[in-house]
């Protein structure tokens, strides 16, 4: 089993429900050192980074309060995320639970927010 170090701003129930999924997804191997701490945004989530000193991932868990999101709905965008990281315009997922959590490659930059896709010319340099 692995160890996990939290940063203090991480409650104790995003702590066991971070690592009942990731004990349950087993996609990070076995008996590591990972330190855990927020990542911000995420309006109906609780993102996180997951790291060993050698390499991250971010986990994505649905905001307790967020049960009335439809569970289908977001696991068929998980399902998009998987096809878009195939044509490798997005990070790849390595395991998902059916409530709509999931683990994913980090990639270190910027959010790519709705005001920087409306700048001048910003459409036709993510075509190029």
């Amino acid at each position: 089993m692995n160890s996990y170090k939290f940063s203090d701003d991480v409650t104790d129930a995003i702590r066991q429900k971070a690592i009942a999924c990731l004990e349950e997804w087993d996609c990070i191997g076995k008996d590591k050192v990972l330190d855990v701490y927020p990542l911000a945004g995420g309006a109906n989530n609780i993102n996180l980074v997951v790291a060993d000193g050698q390499k991250q991932w971010a986990v994505k868990l649905r905001d307790p309060g967020a049960e009335h999101f439809n569970n289908a709905a977001l696991v068929d965008a998980i399902h998009g995320q998987v096809e878009a990281s195939r044509l490798g315009v997005a990070p790849s997922i390595y395991a998902y639970s059916p409530t709509g959590d999931f683990i994913s490659e980090f990639i270190v930059g910027e959010t790519l927010r709705p005001a920087t896709i409306r700048e001048k010319d910003y459409a036709a340099q993510m075509v190029e």
